[in-house]
């Protein structure tokens, strides 16, 4: 994060009890279908995304101003505490 924490210290800080934890980023595409591409034509993002140790998941989207890009992308992957 751009406060230097990892996605586990950021999940844990929002509330969010879990046992497993991932996140894909990325910065540049301009729509859903060109950032869903973009990772899933990468094989760590991909593996990411097609996990079945994750049974959830959320994305952000934001449109940054004075950056090296003008979108970023974040899609964070968990499994709750049972």
């Amino acid at each position: 994060g751009s406060n230097g924490l990892r996605v586990g210290s950021r999940a844990t800080q929002a509330g969010y009890n879990w046992t497993m934890v991932g996140e894909n980023i990325a910065a540049g595409f301009y729509t859903v279908p060109s950032v869903m591409q973009g990772w899933l034509n990468s094989p760590s993002h991909c593996s990411a995304i097609m996990s079945p140790n994750y049974e959830e998941g959320g994305v952000a989207v934001y449109i940054a101003d004075n950056a090296d890009y003008e979108v970023y992308w974040t899609m964070v992957l968990g499994k709750l505490i049972p």
